[in-house]
């Protein structure tokens, strides 16, 4: 719900006029600031810790950041004009067609003759090089919808699911695993918090990490037991997957298995046993 209401609310209000005051290869202070208020919604979605990357909040709820967000309505509004499907007073702006005797190259456009940057990275010059740069297959495509998805194909990660699993508390404790900021101290010492001055656990074998509280750690044996007995009731095996591909499994689901009601089990037995274990329960 609160990712719908970015993007029905609030993302709209950074998508208007972008096209225009887009300058890409320009990190100014506007466009840093943008993107910190999409990290910023991410981090309230989420639940995550305040440091998480932003790449990574991103892949987790499938919205690419906002400059390949401008680049593909860009690259929309240029592909309208390309096919006249906007006013005449802005197709009349585009340049004439290269010449070429190669059937794949004859809808490429001249390049702008451009003496500042400024002006290489205006609307016209810079779309004009990323259109030349498209496959033609793409170029070639008419519908705006269409050439839409395609685009998005490139630029918008899939979402990391949760298989319509509604324990609020306990996905924001998953997420922080899947995401490597949590209570953990691996994860916390990689992160230069104060209170943490090693990365190792406090049953002393290794490192606290994500794969270690799941599958090693000697304080939370029986709460492991359970877990895997829950699965095994479930008809959900694991004993043949490697410990990397058990820790992905109890995190986000098995693809394989295209079944979302098993994957449900799974995200639940897994919130279930971070729970009991109580290991997040401490404020940070």
């Amino acid at each position: 719900a609160l990712l719908n209401i970015y993007k029905s609310i609030v993302r709209p209000h950074l998508d208007y006029g972008d096209i225009i005051y887009d300058k890409p290869n320009n990190n100014s202070f506007l466009k840093k600031k943008l993107e910190t208020i999409q990290y910023n919604a991410a981090l309230a979605i989420t639940g995550a810790i305040r440091g998480t990357s932003m790449e990574k909040l991103n892949i987790e709820l499938g919205l690419e950041c906002l400059g390949k967000r401008r680049w593909v309505r860009k690259m929309c509004f240029f592909q309208k004009l390309v096919n006249g499907l906007a006013p005449s007073y802005l197709t009349e702006l585009l340049p004439p067609k290269q010449f070429s005797r190669n059937p794949s190259r004859q809808d490429l456009f001249s390049k702008f003759f451009t003496r500042t940057s400024y002006f290489a990275n205006s609307f016209f010059p810079n779309c004009v090089n990323n259109w030349n740069s498209l496959d033609c297959e793409i170029r070639n495509i008419k519908s705006p919808i269409v050439f839409k998805k395609t685009l998005l194909k490139f630029t918008r990660p899939k979402p990391a699911l949760v298989f319509d699993t509604l324990d609020n508390h306990g996905l924001k404790l998953l997420t922080r695993l899947r995401l490597g900021l949590s209570h953990l101290n691996d994860h916390k010492f990689k992160h230069n918090f104060r209170d943490t001055i090693n990365p190792l656990c406090s049953c002393s074998l290794e490192r606290e990490t994500t794969k270690h509280f799941l599958l090693h750690c000697h304080h939370f044996v029986q709460h492991r037991k359970s877990l895997f007995d829950n699965l095994n009731n479930l008809h959900i095996s694991l004993s043949n997957l490697s410990q990397d591909n058990i820790v992905n499994v109890l995190l986000f689901g098995d693809d394989i298995l295209f079944d979302n009601e098993k994957n449900k089990n799974i995200i639940n037995a897994t919130i279930v046993f971070i729970k009991s274990t109580e290991r997040f329960s401490n404020s940070l």
